[in-house]
C-alpha cells in the first residue's frame, strides 16, 4: 500500500508568506516614489522657468548629474530594502517547507525521522541558481535595471519639457512596472526553495530507510503551461506523464517535452519552465513489498 503526502497546507502557508512580502515591498516602492517625486519637485521649484524645467537648465552647474546621483541613491535604498525582504522571505519559506515535509513524512511513514533544520541549509538553497542566476545575481540585475530605467524616465521628461505632473505620472508607472518584476522574483524564488526544502527533507527520510516516490502536480487551472501557450514548456502534459500512478524514484529527474530536466518543478534549469511556475512535487511513501 502506498500513502500519498499532500501539501495543501504548506502551499497555503507559503502563499501567505509571499503575500506578506508583497505588502512590505509595496510599501518600499511607495516610499521610493514619494522620495523621488520630492526630488523632482525641488528641482522644479528651484530651476523651472515659467513652470517649465528644461534639459538645458538642468545641464547647468552639474544639476542633472546631481539629480541622477540622488535618484541612484533612492533606488539603491529601495534595492537594499527589497533585497532584505526577499531574502528573509525565501529563508522562511525554505525552513517552513523543510520542517513541515519532515512532519508529513513522519506521519505517513509512522516513524520518527532524525535530523533538523539548520540555517546554513537555507543559505545554501538561496545560492542555488535558477535558470543560470543565483538569487543575489537576480537581485543585483534588478538594481541595475531600475536605476537605469528611472534615470532614463527623468531624462526623457526633461528633454520633452514635461510638466511635474506628467513626469511624476511616468515615474509612478515605471516603479509600478518594476514592482511587478520584483514580485516575480519573490514568487519564482519562493517556489524554488519551497520545492528544494521539500526535496531535501524527503532525502533525509530516504537516507533513513523510508521508500518514497515522486510525481508532478500541475496547478490545474487555466493558467497552467500547456501546448497552446506558445512555449515549449507543457506542464499540463508533465502532470499527465508523471501522475501519481506513474510516480518515479526520487533520485530521477523529471524530463519536460522541451528537453529540460530537473529534480522538481521550478528547478528545471530553463526560464520558460521555471519563471512563475506554480506546479509542485507530490510524494508517496511506499510500504515494504509494494
Amino acid at each position: 500500500m502506498a500513502t500519498p503526502i499532500t501539501f495543501e497546507s504548506l502551499v497555503a502557508r507559503v502563499q501567505g508568506m509571499k503575500g506578506n512580502a508583497g505588502r512590505e515591498i509595496s510599501e518600499n516602492y511607495a516610499k521610493a516614489l514619494e522620495e523621488t517625486r520630492n526630488l523632482i519637485r525641488s528641482k522644479f521649484d528651484s530651476y523651472a522657468v515659467g513652470g517649465e524645467l528644461t534639459f538645458e537648465e538642468m545641464q547647468k552647474y552639474g544639476r542633472r548629474k546631481k539629480l541622477n546621483k540622488e535618484v541612484r541613491q533612492a533606488m539603491n535604498d529601495l534595492w537594499v530594502e527589497n533585497g532584505a525582504t526577499t531574502r528573509k522571505t525565501v529563508r522562511s519559506i525554505y525552513k517552513t517547507s523543510f520542517q513541515e515535509t519532515k512532519e508529513l513524512v513522519e506521519e505517513a511513514a509512522g516513524r520518527v525521522i532524525q535530523g533538523k533544520y539548520k540555517r546554513e541549509m537555507a543559505q545554501a538553497a538561496l545560492q542555488n541558481p535558477i535558470s543560470g542566476l543565483t538569487l543575489n545575481e537576480r537581485l543585483q540585475r534588478r538594481r541595475s535595471d531600475i536605476i537605469v530605467r528611472i534615470q532614463e524616465t527623468l531624462g526623457q521628461g526633461l528633454m520633452n519639457n514635461e510638466t511635474y505632473t506628467d513626469m511624476s505620472s511616468r515615474l509612478k508607472e515605471g516603479l509600478e512596472n518594476d514592482y511587478s518584476k520584483a514580485m516575480r522574483v519573490v514568487r519564482t524564488e519562493g517556489h524554488r526553495v519551497q520545492e528544494q526544502g521539500k526535496k531535501e527533507s524527503i532525502e533525509y527520510a530516504a537516507n533513513q530507510g523510508v521508500e518514497l516516490r515522486k510525481y508532478w502536480i500541475d496547478s490545474g487551472d487555466a493558467r497552467v503551461r500547456d501546448a497552446d501557450d506558445g512555449t515549449p514548456a507543457d506542464h499540463e502534459k508533465m502532470g499527465e506523464k508523471y501522475s501519481e500512478d506513474n510516480a518515479i524514484p526520487i533520485d530521477e529527474d523529471f524530463v519536460s517535452p522541451s528537453g529540460a530536466r530537473g529534480p522538481t518543478p521550478g528547478q528545471m534549469g530553463d526560464a520558460a519552465e521555471d519563471i512563475n511556475c506554480r506546479c509542485v512535487t507530490g510524494y508517496i511513501v511506499v510500504e515494504e513489498g509494494e
